[in-house]
Order: C-alpha cells, then structure tokens, then sequence
C-alpha cells in the first residue's frame, strides 16, 4: 500500500476523521496530507465518485458503484462493527431484552445478505457485466 503516498486522498473532518478505515489510509500513506476533506459519508462517496482522491468506502457502499475501483482487498485493521446502546438500567428489562434478541439476528442477516449482493456486484463488475443487480426488498 505504499502506492497510496502517490495518489491524492481525501481525509475526513470531525467524527469520519477518526475511523478506522481513515487513519489506516493516512498511516500507509506515509504522512501525505489530505487534498480535500469531507464530514460525512454522504459527501465523501461524492467526492470519490467525481475523482478528488482516493478514500475509505465501506465495501457495500463503494461496490455499489461500477466506476469505483478498489484499491486493496478487505482491510482487517479498517473493519466497523455496530453496537446497541441502552441505559445501564434498562438493559436487562423484559423489553429491551425482547429488542436486542429480535435485532441482532435481523441484522446479521441483512448484513450478510448485503454482503453478498456487494460479492456479486465485484464479480460483475471484474467481468464487465452491465446487467444490474436486483435489491430484493421483500426480506
């Protein structure tokens, strides 16, 4: 990843400046300072997608978009993960246990099926195949 001290990149400000993702890049980057910035993902993907520089995109996202390329494969160190959040006291409530019980598999669920459409999108798109990918949305 040495390469990436030779191409411009674009850094994060405020929350997104301090994801793992981000500072991974600017460590194997050698020190290279940033050439644009952004504060959310929103305008991050963007900037990537008009050609400003090289960023972290989570992989479902950056997949998504066929003119993308990617630069290495899945970074272990730049990985996310999702937590609940609740009050100390509520925790344990039936209520809340009835929650958390229902959305964690719900949600790995939609997380591995979102996965493999990103699978199929990289196997397409390494194939130059134009067809799209359907969403299926009834899950």
């Amino acid at each position: 990843m040495e390469e990436l001290a030779q191409h411009d990149l674009i850094g994060g400000d405020g929350e997104i400046g301090t994801w793992s993702g981000m500072t991974w890049m600017f460590e194997k980057a050698g020190g290279r300072a940033a050439v644009a910035r952004s504060s959310s993902m929103a305008n991050l993907l963007p900037a990537v997608r008009a050609g400003l520089g090289i960023a972290p995109l989570a992989t479902l996202l950056g997949d998504a978009h066929r003119e993308l390329v990617r630069c290495s494969d899945d970074i272990a160190e730049a990985s996310g993960s999702s937590w609940i959040i609740t009050r100390r006291e509520l925790r344990d409530t039936p209520r809340m246990r009835a929650f958390i019980d229902f959305l964690v598999p719900h949600f790995q669920a939609e997380m591995k099926r979102m996965e493999e459409i990103a699978r199929a999108m990289r196997e397409r798109n390494a194939d130059n195949d134009p067809t799209p990918i359907a969403l299926d949305t009834s899950a």
